[in-house]
């Protein structure tokens, strides 16, 4: 067991620096291309997401988790291939606190994010609805078959969270770069997640593709949380300085969830409560989203004026 939790440590290691690393990046040398870029990488992320519970179908065989695996490690050796040509090419050039990029208006000094208001509100949001994907990713499936639905279907359920997450992705950064009132979007996509939580509830799981759709559009909230990031900043140093703020600490709360969605099942052996008190933690996500979404630029409130 702990070789395993060593191993798994790794995993997940990489995949949270990816994740904090791949918007500065974006920020920083993706030029007029930053909205579509940003569009790409939420929707591969959510894809991998749906591929995921769908790759254990392709093997069969008491081993066929072994080369599940064995498929997604192919895919992690092609992207250090594909990031040591960009490494040759273009270098890790990322603005440094000392030497900022001239003309990218970055303040002469730079308050912590904890003093604002804005970024302490978008990592709460990003917190939420993670903790909110995690306990899909790792429960749904069980929830489905404790209500009497065959593996395959909870399967199907959870790719199709995925593959709904990933046009959300796709989408999203468009929407939030044409969109006036983009603060609206939390309310309306973590309503819709309430949803897909009491549907479940209510119905015992009947007709849990619908559910699971709902589910997925609520998760929406992912990438309308990753757009933010750059969309809340102006200058890739700051980018970096929040989006390094915003996810280890939302995937603090986030790793939370899981855990005591475990602990209360094993307690009380019902999901009746457990779905309950998901479907109201959407209002929770909801409010804080939409202050998140309302808030001005990062840049301007740690700014300390000298």
């Amino acid at each position: 067991m702990w070789l395993f939790l060593v191993l798994t440590a790794l995993i997940v290691a990489g995949i949270a620096l990816a994740n904090v690393l791949l918007p500065a990046w974006i920020k920083s040398h993706g030029g007029r291309h930053v909205v579509a870029l940003m569009a790409v990488y939420s929707a591969i992320l959510s894809l991998s997401g749906a591929i995921g519970p769908l790759s254990i179908l392709l093997f069969t065989g008491p081993g066929a988790w072994r080369w599940a695996l064995f498929l997604w490690a192919g895919f992690s050796a092609a992207q250090v291939a594909v990031w040591a040509v960009v490494a040759a090419r273009a270098g890790f050039d990322f603005p440094s606190v000392s030497s900022p990029t001239p003309g990218a208006g970055t303040p002469a000094g730079l308050k912590s994010l904890w003093r604002s208001r804005t970024a302490v509100a978008l990592m709460l949001f990003f917190g939420l609805q993670s903790m909110h994907a995690y306990v899909q990713m790792g429960w749904l499936p069980k929830i489905l078959l404790d209500y009497g639905h065959p593996a395959e279907t909870a399967s199907v359920a959870l790719a199709l969270v995925g593959g709904i997450n990933a046009v959300g992705g796709f989408a999203i950064p468009f929407v939030l770069d044409r969109l006036d009132r983009i603060y609206l979007l939390p309310l309306i996509f973590a309503a819709i997640m309430a949803t897909g939580y009491l549907g479940i509830w209510f119905t015992d799981a009947a007709v849990p593709l619908l559910w699971a759709a709902l589910l997925g559009i609520g998760g929406y909230c992912f990438p309308t949380a990753i757009a933010l990031i750059p969309a809340r900043t102006r200058a890739p140093l700051i980018t970096a300085r929040l989006s390094g703020f915003v996810q280890p600490y939302g995937y603090l709360i986030a790793a939370a969830g899981p855990f005591l969605v475990g602990v209360a099942y094993q307690i009380t052996l019902d999901w009746s409560l457990i779905l309950a008190a998901l479907g109201a933690s959407c209002l929770l996500m909801a409010a804080i989203g939409f202050f998140a979404a309302r808030g001005g630029d990062i840049d301007d409130e740690i700014a300390v004026q000298v």
